[in-house]
């Protein structure tokens, strides 16, 4: 990464944005001081901030002469105690359900699964925080899809109240690159916070319907671009530009109508602030993110699901 003249701020936008996508996985190591410095170009004083900052997010963790690490995740195992636990809760219902019953057990059983699906859809008790309803949702639908959970998709909002939130729900998921804010929340209102990585998907170019000759990704701050810059660029060979903008449907505008034969691609929060009908135009996509493959044991956990592994 080009950190250019050093700032703090590049410094730690990257290793959000490496940990918010995966690419630094729970438990890894961070770069050492002294490779930090050759790789950024910034001195000893920038890198140790850097990471002080990141520490009091909650994204990594420090040991003694050992240095940094990616914050881990306590994952659920498909264990004999869980098999176990389950398997003396179904004798009790079935023992339960025989000596109170006329009923066939099987039926019950699969009364009880269905009331209990009906109540999650009517009471979640997950909520996925993200800066932008499309995002929030997005990802409350990926989990839905996998894992037949409902989830409450929630604006990210610092003045939140804890009565704007289902009484039901107890945890909320969201991205590095919300950690700190939604920690603050979850905190304040408490409720547990879970941090899931993303990436960007892989689909992006199989969505594009319309001939074109090139592509540029348009980002508010030059420290975010670059990284999903260098994602997007690992999926096509076309020709791939990026640009920082400020005013973003007047700059989409002019760009449409300087390149006829290029597209746009929007990271999620220009998308954001992105009007309707630009986006419907055809030449302006979005840059989708989704949750990476290995964020699943992690969200097993947070749902409290049994036996991990074989979601």
């Amino acid at each position: 990464m080009d950190i250019g003249k050093g700032k703090l701020k590049s410094v730690v936008q990257h290793c959000i944005y490496e940990i918010s996508t995966g690419k630094w996985r729970a438990g890894e190591k961070l770069p050492s001081v002294r490779k930090a410095e050759e790789m950024w170009g910034v001195n000893r004083l920038t890198v140790l901030s850097a990471y002080r900052e990141l520490l009091e997010m909650g994204l990594v963790t420090s040991e003694d002469r050992k240095g940094y690490f990616v914050a881990t995740h306590t994952e659920n195992k498909e264990t004999k105690e869980q098999r176990d636990q389950l398997d003396n809760l179904y004798k009790k219902a079935l023992k339960l359900i025989r000596n109170n019953t006329s009923f066939e057990p099987r039926a019950v059983l699969k009364y009880f699964a269905s009331q209990a699906e009906k109540e999650n859809d009517l009471h979640p008790e997950i909520a996925f925080m993200e800066c932008s309803n499309f995002q929030a949702e997005g990802h409350a639908k990926e989990i839905k899809d996998r894992l037949n959970v409902s989830i409450q998709p929630v604006l990210l909002n610092q003045e939140i109240q804890k009565q704007e939130f289902p009484s039901s729900i107890r945890t909320l998921l969201t991205t590095g690159f919300h950690i700190l804010e939604v920690r603050k929340i979850g905190k304040r209102l408490s409720l547990d916070v879970v941090n899931i990585p993303i990436e960007v998907d892989a689909s992006l170019f199989e969505n594009i319907s319309i001939n074109f000759d090139a592509a540029t990704v348009f980002e508010l701050e030059e420290e975010m671009s670059r990284d999903i810059f260098n994602d997007v660029k690992a999926l096509t060979n076309i020709p791939l530009k990026e640009k920082i903008i400020q005013d973003v449907n007047g700059e989409i505008e002019a760009f449409l109508k300087a390149h006829l034969t290029e597209i746009i691609l929007l990271s999620p929060r220009v998308w954001g602030q992105t009007a309707k009908r630009w986006r419907e135009n055809p030449r302006v996509h979005l840059i989708k993110f989704s949750i990476q493959e290995n964020s699943w044991p992690t969200i097993v956990e947070a749902v409290k699901l049994p036996f991990a592994l074989t979601y």
